[in-house]
């Protein structure tokens, strides 16, 4: 995955860790420590704090 064109992501804290024990984690676009948060995102399953987020966009608005 490392030498991959793709779009890569790794995920959770072991795997994490090893890809920094080789020196691996700036070859992937994106290192996520939160493996459970990382399936569910893939999955296509809620997020309760990106909802949380959105709920609190929709109630006080963008202020970017």
């Amino acid at each position: 995955m490392a030498e991959s064109d793709a779009f890569t992501v790794i995920g959770g804290g072991h795997t994490v860790a090893v890809a920094e024990a080789l020196g691996l984690e700036k070859e992937f676009d994106h290192v996520s420590t939160g493996g459970g948060a990382l399936i569910n995102y893939l999955a296509g399953k809620p997020l309760p704090l990106v909802d949380a987020l959105r709920r609190s966009r929709q109630k006080f608005g963008a202020s970017i």
